[in-house]
């Protein structure tokens, strides 16, 4: 059984994403498009749990857990990250190493993770 990590944020208020509903596409700030999928609070001011899946799978790998934290009271953002096609590409596990290594790694971070959070 292989395992996957999958990071998670919790945002301490509502970063007005209440505009979004469903999947969706946002373009950081360096022009890349990353998918999203915002599920919505039950009550306005929520905190906000952001989903990073790992670098070989994508948000929905996250199956039940954002409709569970829903429920909990919270909005939920599962997003993939801009690697994923670049990632699923690759044959084996040392091929995936070395694309990752010659990309900007701070990207996700810095451009991606701030368009959610914008």
């Amino acid at each position: 059984m292989q395992r996957w990590f999958m990071s998670v944020f919790v945002v301490a208020a509502s970063v007005g994403l209440c505009q979004l509903a469903g999947a969706e596409s946002l373009t950081t700030a360096d022009k890349k498009s990353i998918d999203i999928t915002y599920y919505p609070a039950p009550a306005e001011r929520a905190p906000v749990v952001i989903l990073i899946p790992d670098t070989r799978c994508d948000r929905s790998a996250f199956q039940k857990l954002p409709s569970q934290l829903q429920k909990a009271g919270f909005a939920v953002v599962a997003m993939d990250l801009r690697y994923k096609a670049l990632m699923a590409g690759t044959r084996n596990r040392a091929e995936a190493i070395r694309t990752l290594q010659s990309q900007d790694t701070y990207a996700p971070v810095t451009h991606d993770l701030k368009a959610v959070l914008d």
